[in-house]
């Protein structure tokens, strides 16, 4: 009995043989680990932090002089403006010609070269518009009359919709190490680009870096339609930011469905694309809108090759379908050639798709395509985007609002070249090339300039210098009756109250002097 006690005593003495437990902690790779994770995490807390003011919100890093745009460390955009033409009053078969020109500037650009066109509607200020029709006085017998004839054409400016500047852009983008190695590339993209444009019918041009600047400023600030005041020399001097110059007062996201910049309503909708097939009816309604609306499509093309693979593996998976259905209808004792419309109409289109691909000269082309509407209150905003959305499902397809993604929207839909929305549908080069975006050529030019009449398909003025034109001739040509020696005669008098032109009439029937005398 005591050897027992002496045995537990011992054990309960601190000794050698007394197991000690472990210390607790970390092991040095551990605690190098530890730190490399918190290193990453503050790293990716700090790039996705939320703007604090409107100049960050706004996504690009620089904008050089020549108009070369460095979206990212590695990404820079260029722009090109193109110009109208006249293509509803085009036969079916020029219709057809201009299309095949647009799907081979749309198959120009490989898979390296991101894209994006920028359809820009926008108002100008009452006051603007009011002086592109005045006419200067000359302190003569005839000012009374140089007042009235001002008069007269604010009156019928009311009557179309000159107060809305139609633009269209071309933006394109690639990855680059630099700023030199962009250039290079950038410049012969743009020189192919104008080429194309050319063959088209269409006149374009490239814009230099304040040109990019004042169509953002436009852009964002559409609510007040200041002018744009901006020079390089003053940026060095001043030591601002670029986006200093082009920002509105403040942006607001806090409503899922909608955006304010400065103090006008916005929403950013994508057009969601279930139709079969495309008309060229749409982009050209739309465009037609005399409201604030931009339409932005950012496109790019596959890789013919991988395009190959993944409308294989597409295929591969429908014949899945197939035979998974035909086992069903054997066990239930029906028909094994009777299967389900959707996968035989499945496979239908996608060895069309792959027959395109594979034959003819088309491409499969990732497109995202955005719609942003303007409004001064909530309410012209909703009318605004109910008559677009009418047009949309007028081609059988829908508009979806990009809820709780206005800020991504909003700076896809800019000038900009960058995509973060995540939405993209893809299409063929003549699916995409029927989404094309000519309508009708304007001609309107600011004072001085002669009104000439309305275009009968836009109701807008034709306004014109003869000067100013590329080519100043002109021949009045009609039926016996149409008008043309009185459309003759008031051109001779808008010369008259206008410039300080001379007149020479060289009449030799005499008209011109018995109407005098």
């Amino acid at each position: 009995m005591k050897k027992k006690q002496k045995a537990e005593a011992e054990k309960q003495k601190p000794g050698k043989n007394r197991q000690t437990p472990e210390k607790a902690g970390l092991t040095l790779s551990e605690k190098k680990r530890l730190a490399e994770l918190k290193r990453a995490l503050a790293g990716n807390s700090k790039e996705q932090a939320k703007p604090d003011t409107a100049q960050k919100t706004i996504t690009f890093k620089k904008m050089y002089r020549d108009g070369i745009c460095q979206v990212a460390d590695r990404y820079y955009t260029k722009m090109v403006e193109f110009f109208d033409i006249n293509y509803d009053l085009l036969e079916v078969e020029d219709q057809a010609d201009i299309l095949e020109e647009y799907s081979k500037l749309i198959n120009y650009f490989d898979p390296s070269i991101k894209f994006q066109l920028f359809l820009f509607n926008r108002q100008v200020s009452e006051q603007a518009l009011a002086e592109q029709f005045d006419i200067p006085l000359q302190a003569d017998d005839f000012d009374d009359i140089r007042d009235e004839y001002t008069h007269m054409l604010k009156h019928q400016s009311a009557k179309g919709n000159n107060g809305i500047i139609k633009s269209k852009y071309l933006i394109f983008g690639v990855e680059s190490a630099g700023y030199r190695e962009a250039k290079s590339k950038l410049g012969n993209i743009e020189k192919d680009v104008v080429r194309n444009l050319n063959n088209i019918g269409t006149n374009a041009r490239g814009l230099d870096g304040k040109e990019r600047l004042r169509i953002l400023h436009e852009y964002f600030n559409q609510g007040t339609m200041e002018p744009f005041r901006f020079s390089f020399k003053e940026l060095s001097e001043s030591g601002k930011s670029v986006k200093d110059y082009i920002a509105p007062p403040g942006f607001d996201f806090r409503y899922p469905s909608r955006f304010k910049s400065g103090s006008i309503y916005g929403s950013v909708s994508y057009l969601d694309m279930i139709a079969p097939k495309f008309t060229d009816e749409m982009v050209k309604k739309l465009l037609d809108i005399d409201d604030n609306l931009t339409l932005t499509m950012h496109m790019q093309t596959i890789d013919p090759v991988e395009a190959i693979k993944m409308i294989k593996r597409a295929l591969t998976d429908i014949q899945k379908m197939k035979i998974e259905e035909q086992k069903k209808a054997v066990r239930s004792g029906y028909d094994m050639d009777i299967l389900p419309t959707d996968i035989v109409t499945y496979e239908k289109d996608t060895l069309e798709l792959l027959d395109d691909l594979n034959t003819s000269n088309q491409k499969l082309i990732k497109m995202t395509f955005l719609i942003t509407c303007y409004g001064r209150t909530k309410r012209e905003l909703e009318n605004l985007t109910q008559r677009v959305s009418g047009i949309i499902q007028q081609a059988n397809c829908n508009l979806r609002c990009l809820q709780y993604l206005q800020e991504q929207g909003l700076m896809a839909s800019a000038p900009i070249g960058c995509n973060e929305v995540g939405i993209e549908r893809n299409l063929t080069t003549k699916s995409a090339a029927v989404l094309v975006p000519f309508c009708t050529q304007e001609l309107f030019m600011p004072a001085p300039a002669i009104y000439y009449g309305l275009n009968a398909l836009s109701n807008n003025m034709i306004m014109a210098d003869r000067k100013r034109l590329r080519t100043p001739n002109g021949v009045i040509l009609g039926t016996p009756g149409s008008g043309k020696s009185f459309s003759a005669k008031r051109e001779i008098l808008s010369c008259f109250l206008i410039t300080k032109d001379d007149i020479i009439v060289c009449d030799p029937e005499g008209e011109a002097r018995q109407e005098v005398a």
